[in-house]
């Protein structure tokens, strides 16, 4: 047969896939001869440490002890030694700071709070400016000043603007409802501080417990690390094997600075949500493995929708819109305009006293506010939206941090109560047994075992930083002033929801008249061509 019928495929170390054929095929040419097995697999030059020198230890001989002690000093090198830790002082209270005093600190002297209520101010000016009257005009008026070469008549006048269908109680009413959302403002940013501080004074807590778990791992991985080396001197393991150890060793090291430097980076975070950016670390009542408060999904999202400062926003600006198309609708009622003059009359003898009023309004026939009208009402309908679309984002939110708060109350639960628990049952077992039976365990096992435990540690503390974050991300979106009791109005912040609602007297301010949802304004007419 002229075709392929047989095809097989050789693996060969280094020169990939040869195809042999069947009859009537020419055999591929060969490659190159494989490198001998020694010289596989070698570090590449270009790797850091590749130039290090083999391992080389003399030979166990009893009779010269000195000559292996020494070889074995100069090829295992000293561990570095543990960096101290940072150690905070005593607070001047005489006690651990609390959550409580921390966030009562923050809201006194945290700059946010302070330009917060500078806002609260500046919308209260603008409500009463919105309401004042106009001011009268004083003048001079003088005529005929040279008929019949005298001076003429001279006097003053008085302009007064007299403002119809109550527009600047319209308008104040408007301008009061913006400094309800000013004050709701200032209380929004004094949760979202004590979410800040919630958060970092967890943090720190985490930090200091995940610097106490490293300093611990470091000493078990320097006593693995010695003992492997009492073993290679009585000839029990190979020269290599301590060496493994001392990776470790130094790794966990490592990871004890970078908790150190972690403490000290939440503290400092801690210290600028304070506004006292040089505070050393002092001590935290609390710990970091305290039980977390419960938070039923149904029961956060109404405490949610009931307290939170957006939603109380979202439907004061309706308020704000129908006060706005009212003013807006009664734009139009003219104003009354008055000028009053009193003049000596000097052209005539004897002279005399003349007073002369003038009143006028203007006509609405062509400029009737309907611009305005319709943008007002454009803004009611999108106000009337917006309630809707405020709370969808804090559904959104709320499911986001629930996510967290239940993974992360799972996993810490699961670390604490049963990973960690069994991984060190696991760790003593193997110890206990290679120290009776050193033949049926190796210290390798062990080796793993422990590195098993410090990865589990790892995990649980990464879990029970997310999970403090997730509680604080939920209490803030209900928006607590107890962390541990949510829906309870604050006493610290400066108001609660309920002493926000607008209470405009009906007897000052008329009735606001909000425009149908249902009904759009009339299309704008599409621009005539010009020709």
């Amino acid at each position: 047969m002229n075709f392929l019928r047989v095809m097989r495929l050789r693996w060969l170390s280094g020169l990939g896939l040869v195809l042999v054929g069947a009859t009537g095929l020419s055999a591929q040419a060969p490659g190159p001869a494989p490198s001998p097995p020694r010289e596989r697999m070698q570090i590449p030059a270009e790797l850091p440490g590749s130039q290090a020198p083999p391992l080389q230890l003399p030979p166990l001989d009893p009779n010269k002890p000195a000559e292996r002690e020494q070889a074995i000093r100069k090829l295992y090198p000293a561990l570095p030694p543990l960096r101290a830790d940072t150690v905070p002082a005593l607070p001047p209270t005489g006690a651990p700071w609390t959550l409580a005093q921390l966030q009562d600190m923050a809201l006194g002297q945290n700059p946010v709070i302070q330009q917060a209520r500078a806002d609260v101010q500046s919308a209260y000016g603008q409500a009463i400016q919105a309401g004042l009257y106009p001011n009268p005009v004083l003048g001079y008026q003088g005529d005929q000043m040279a008929a019949l070469d005298r001076s003429g008549q001279q006097g003053g006048f008085v302009e007064i603007i007299f403002k119809t269908a109550n527009k600047l109680g319209l308008a104040r009413a408007a301008g009061m409802i913006g400094y309800f959302n000013a004050l709701l403002a200032l209380r929004r940013t004094e949760f979202d501080l004590v979410a800040q501080v919630r958060t970092n004074y967890f943090q720190v807590l985490v930090a200091h417990e995940t610097v106490v778990v490293n300093r611990a791992l470091a000493r078990l991985a320097e006593e693995a690390y010695r003992i492997q080396i009492a073993q290679v001197q009585g000839g029990q393991a190979a020269a290599y094997e301590p060496l493994q150890l001392y990776v470790l060793a130094v790794q966990a090291r490592g990871n004890l600075v970078q908790a150190q430097n972690r403490y000290l980076s939440a503290w400092r975070q801690l210290a600028a949500s304070l506004s006292q950016p040089n505070l050393p670390p002092m001590l935290l009542a609390g710990r970091a493995d305290a039980p977390i408060p419960e938070y039923p999904y149904e029961t956060a999202k109404s405490t949610m929708l009931r307290n939170h400062t957006d939603m109380a926003t979202a439907h004061n600006n309706i308020v704000r819109a129908q006060y706005q198309l009212r003013l807006a609708e009664v734009t139009p009622i003219p104003d009354i305009s008055t000028h009053t003059y009193m003049q000596r009359d000097n052209t005539d003898i004897p002279t005399r006293i003349q007073y002369g009023v003038q009143a006028g309004i203007a006509i609405p026939i062509f400029d009737r506010n309907q611009g305005n009208i319709r943008s007002a009402q454009s803004h009611l309908a999108y106000a009337q939206q917006d309630v809707k679309r405020v709370e969808n984002d804090l559904n959104q939110r709320l499911a986001e941090a629930y996510e967290r708060y239940g993974n992360n109350k799972v996993l810490v639960g699961y670390y604490r109560d049963q990973v960690l628990p069994n991984q060190v049952r696991v760790y003593r077992a193997l110890q206990q047994r290679y120290q009776q039976e050193p033949d049926k365990v190796s210290y390798n096992d062990i080796v793993v075992a422990q590195q098993t435990l410090a990865n589990s540690l790892t995990a649980y503390l990464t879990a029970l930083s997310a999970q403090w974050t997730a509680v604080v991300d939920v209490a803030n979106l209900m928006q607590s002033a107890d962390l541990f009791a949510p829906g309870v109005c604050p006493s610290t912040p400066t108001v609660c929801l309920d002493d926000l609602l607008p209470t405009l007297s009906s007897d000052t301010l008329p009735a606001p008249t909000p425009a149908p949802a249902s009904t759009p304004p009339p299309p704008v007419p599409a621009p005539q061509k010009q020709s």
